[in-house]
């Protein structure tokens, strides 16, 4: 799960029915949203008939993160998390689990055991593909330019580009320049 607990979002669908207060969570090993029906059941919900989920969060800059589909067809029917959409730059994050396998000697035997990692991609919206974008200063710089004042900025108000409230900070301003 991408949450450690269950979130309160809005889900609009592909007509653009406004579902409020609905409690979900992102499944990333089945890269879909559950949707907590009562105290113990979920459903998945089928991205092919929604288009937005929004969920209310100190994460985002507008204490929101907004979940949308894009039109790359190489990720047709996922949701991307919109990091920054601009007139200059639009960022997404796509997220997914990856299972593993981990052995451990334990006294007289070895053990495995099944383990799922959260890994994160940002991505960066050129017409209508999706490129991956590396998250450090160097890379940012070479991508956007203004290496002086982007870097003015940064320090100035002592941003960590993987955390990101202050990349979209840091993309924000971009936009002014």
């Amino acid at each position: 799960m991408l949450f450690k607990e269950w979130q309160i979002g809005q889900i609009i669908d592909n007509k653009d029915t406004l579902y409020t207060n609905v409690t979900l969570n992102y499944n990333g090993f089945e890269e879909a949203f559950e949707v907590k029906r009562n105290n113990n059941a979920f459903i998945a919900l089928n991205n092919r008939y929604y288009k937005s989920i929004i969920i209310s969060s100190d994460q985002g800059l507008d204490g929101t993160l907004r979940f949308e589909k894009v039109p790359d067809k190489r990720y047709k029917d996922k949701f991307l998390q919109v990091v920054h959409k601009g007139d200059k730059i639009t960022i997404y994050k796509y997220f997914e689990a990856r299972k593993g396998e981990v052995t451990v000697q334990d006294v007289g035997k070895t053990r495995t055991f099944e383990n799922f990692s959260k890994v994160s991609t940002y991505l960066r919206l050129e017409g209508d593909r999706l490129r991956i974008l590396k998250i450090k200063k160097k890379s940012l710089f070479s991508e956007l330019g203004e290496k002086k004042a982007l870097d003015s900025y940064i320090k100035k108000n002592k941003l960590k580009l993987n955390k990101d409230l202050d990349l979209q900070k840091l993309l924000q301003y971009f936009e002014t320049l």
